[in-house]
């Protein structure tokens, strides 16, 4: 987005945790767009007062993992900052122009009470999702799927939402098999929107993270499963019992480099506006 208005693309990005800063905050770095599509080195994004912006909470878990959104959030012509953070809340730095924001950060809320979304890490992007004319609020999560708190403003109005609710449902998934990822999206989910067919209709782009299993040549699923199974229970063993699994597992885990490999990655789902 063009975050200050000078006509260059700019890019925006929140962090875990601004390194040497204490306590513990997560900044919100840009990037300034440049002559020939070059961007400036990252810098932490500042307030009015020529301070670094940050959420300025008690709780440890609303001040890091930042992620940042712009918008027009209040209708007043300029970019807005809504973020969210480990706690899976949100805030809202107001817009200033041209780049500059508001010093404070004020919580995001719906139905008086704080709007959280189910799970934490909270990731705000903002889209007409029900076509009413106004921006709605989407977030993904630690928990899985797309979450959706409406807009019941209208047009031309600062945003006012409702609690959130399930747009995508969360599925169980944790691992899956490389020849089959036909379950839809993991947990920790990321999410954008966009019309990316043409059709006119918007589209919802949803990343993840999952455990992708290969088995190695000559090897079968009944196999691996063995090991899976073990480590479930494993997971739910007390005293002796445990000790025992804990040694059965880590026999397994020997031998089982050479029946599956495991790799954490993720992918993107794309879900086609009807």
């Amino acid at each position: 987005m063009d975050l200050n208005g000078d006509g260059k693309m700019d890019i925006l990005s929140g962090c875990y945790a601004a390194k040497g800063v204490k306590p513990m905050t997560g900044y919100f770095y840009v990037l300034w767009g440049e002559d020939g599509g070059k961007f400036s080195a990252p810098i932490p994004l500042k307030g009015e007062d020529d301070k670094p912006l940050l959420i300025d909470e008690e709780s440890n878990v609303e001040r890091i993992c930042t992620r940042p959104t712009a918008v027009d959030w209040d209708g007043d012509g300029d970019l807005d900052l809504i973020v969210g953070n480990f706690k899976g809340t949100f805030y809202l730095f107001r817009g200033e122009g041209k780049g500059s924001f508001a010093n404070k950060a004020e919580p995001v809320m719906a139905d008086g009470a704080a709007l959280k979304i189910s799970g934490v890490h909270s990731d705000p992007i903002c889209a007409d999702i029900d076509g009413d004319g106004d921006l709605d609020l989407l977030s993904g999560s630690s928990s899985g799927g797309v979450q959706w708190a409406e807009n019941t403003a209208g047009p031309g109005k600062e945003i006012a939402l409702k609690a959130f609710q399930w747009l995508i449902e969360p599925t169980k998934i944790s691992q899956v098999w490389s020849d089959d990822i036909s379950g839809g999206p993991a947990g920790s989910t990321r999410v954008f929107a966009d019309d990316v067919n043409g059709d006119g209709k918007l589209d919802i782009l949803v990343g993840d993270q999952v455990t992708v299993n290969e088995l190695a040549s000559g090897a079968t699923r009944e196999d691996a499963q063995r090991k899976f199974d073990v480590r479930s229970k494993l997971q739910k063993g007390t005293g002796e019992e445990r000790a025992a699994l804990m040694k059965e597992y880590r026999d397994l885990s020997n031998s089982m480099s050479k029946v599956v490999k495991s790799n954490r990655t993720g992918h993107v789902w794309l879900y086609l506006g009807k």
